[in-house]
């Protein structure tokens, strides 16, 4: 067989796989402080933190944003494990066959 490259197809997996969940995940992030400082909590001050754990005990809105986005950290970190070892066997398969 001829040799192909493979850059094109390892792009767009790495777009799907690596970068889509973690902007989805910084959504959920920014969607959250956005509502917080909605509600008057100004981000930048020493108890802005605190402020805002307050917050998500109090308003299920805020706990929602919270909750999606540890969903989408561990959606992530999960697809990062397994892409990556999947990307490395597709490479180490297609090697061997001559392919790459």
């Amino acid at each position: 067989m001829k040799p192909i490259d493979p850059t094109p197809y390892v792009a767009v997996y790495g777009v799907l796989v690596f970068l889509v969940p973690w902007l989805i995940f910084g959504s959920y992030i920014v969607r959250g402080l956005v509502y917080a400082h909605g509600q008057g909590i100004s981000l930048f001050s020493w108890t802005g933190g605190a402020e805002i754990r307050a917050l998500r005990r109090t308003d299920s809105y805020s706990a929602f944003f919270h909750r999606q986005s540890l969903r989408w950290l561990v959606i992530t970190l999960a697809l990062w494990v397994v892409g990556l070892v999947l990307l490395g066997l597709a490479l180490l398969f297609l090697h061997r066959k001559g392919i790459v």
